[in-house]
């Protein structure tokens, strides 16, 4: 089904979060739970000692992660505020050993999630040759913190960065599945000078096997001097150089049910009616898509397409409106538009749109309530409660 795609990319920065850097206290657990098989110290120690080593590992957890090399999905994901992380997501992602050969870079695939629409890969990049990897859209001007999050590096650019510690090499790597799929990315630069690369691609349509081509690319940039940026009027890449690398890979969907509204939702003061609302509770979230008509043509129109839905926890302590919606799932893809894909023709009543989003696996429950509100002005309207079967 194709959406408003103009609509889609407003509405969906409108709605969504950006994402924090968060203490992970997952990865701190792996990290612990790998030090147990060591050799045990026969040595007593404090508790001031016990805890000050914690503070450190806490305080230090992106920056192991990095060292590490151990970003794996859930520390992509889960970084965002109000995001729900089930406590056995472990349970679902595939851990994955699939090694790919280049000229430049050698490509790792670590970990893959799948549940039929949304797949979630990270992979290991590690350069052959002396080169500052970067994401992508990482321009020279930028600041070297961009890629060093997580440490203590100097107050310089990333083309100084470069020409100081890799003779003005650089190269940006990325990772995709398809130019016709809604997919969004991360980029890790870790100390070692390779990279943890994180894809999340949501397909339209649902399939239980789902074969893809993993493309990876590997794109010089050409090195440009500071005095040079204001009248260098050429690309930053060397296209010549370009290398490309694809991975085939098959990946088979987890477990999903599926539950639907039993009774039609009236939202009269947005003068709208979602006649459906479809429940997808996978192993890490629930997905939902809704579908509404337009009632009263001249209340719809007064939102200006800035119309939105959300879901609410009713039993929330909290009385500002925006902290009382629950939990937020971990795909990142939400949407609204047109069911007939067409934004070239004016509304009129029956227009059909269709919204898509996620939720945390804590919502989980027999009824759930659902509120509309305006993205642009944050007006909150009716909120209408419902059963699923």
């Amino acid at each position: 089904m194709t959406l408003n795609e103009e609509q889609k990319r407003v509405q969906q920065a409108v709605a969504h979060s950006l994402s924090h850097v968060q203490t992970d206290p997952w990865l701190t657990q792996r990290v612990l739970a790998h030090v147990k098989g060591e050799e045990p110290v026969v040595k007593k120690i404090s508790a001031s000692m016990i805890i000050a080593i914690l503070l450190i590992v806490l305080t230090l957890t992106g920056a192991l992660a990095t060292v590490l090399n151990a970003w794996g999905i859930i520390d992509f994901v889960g970084k965002r505020p109000n995001v729900y992380i089930p406590p056995l997501y472990e349970e679902s992602i595939k851990q994955e050993n699939t090694v790919i050969e280049g000229d430049s870079l050698t490509c790792q695939i670590q970990q893959s999630y799948y549940d039929g629409k949304v797949l979630r890969v990270t992979a290991h990049i590690i350069p052959k040759g002396d080169v500052l990897l970067l994401g992508e859209s990482t321009y020279q001007h930028d600041t070297i913190e961009c890629l060093f999050p997580y440490f203590d590096v100097e107050q310089t650019t990333v083309a100084a960065y470069a020409l100081k510690h890799h003779e003005g090499r650089m190269a940006e790597v990325a990772l995709t599945v398809g130019s016709d799929i809604d997919e969004s990315g991360s980029f890790r630069l870790n100390e070692d000078g390779s990279a943890t690369l994180y894809l999340e691609a949501y397909f339209e349509n649902e399939q239980t096997d789902r074969f893809v081509s993993l493309e990876f690319t590997y794109l010089p940039q050409i090195y440009i001097p500071e005095a040079e940026w204001q009248t260098y009027d050429g690309s930053a890449y060397d296209f010549f150089a370009l290398e490309s690398i694809s991975i085939p890979m098959t990946f088979h969907a987890s477990s999903v049910k599926k539950f639907v509204s039993e009774d039609s939702l009236d939202f009269p003061s947005v003068g709208v009616k979602v006649s459906n609302v479809t429940l997808t509770v996978t192993p890490l979230e629930i997905r939902y898509s809704l579908e509404y008509e337009i009632t009263d043509l001249a209340l719809y129109n007064q939102q200006e397409g800035g119309l939105w839905f959300e879901f609410i926890d009713l039993n929330s302590s909290e009385t500002a409106p925006d902290m009382q919606r629950v939990s937020d799932g971990l795909t990142f893809v939400g949407s609204s538009g047109r069911v007939d894909g067409r934004y070239d023709l004016p509304n009129e009543l029956g227009t059909r749109y269709i919204e898509i989003g996620s939720i945390g696996l804590d919502a989980l429950g027999e009824e759930y309530t659902l509120r509309a509100y305006n993205a642009w002005t944050r007006t909150y309207y009716e909120q209408v409660t419902f059963k699923v079967k």
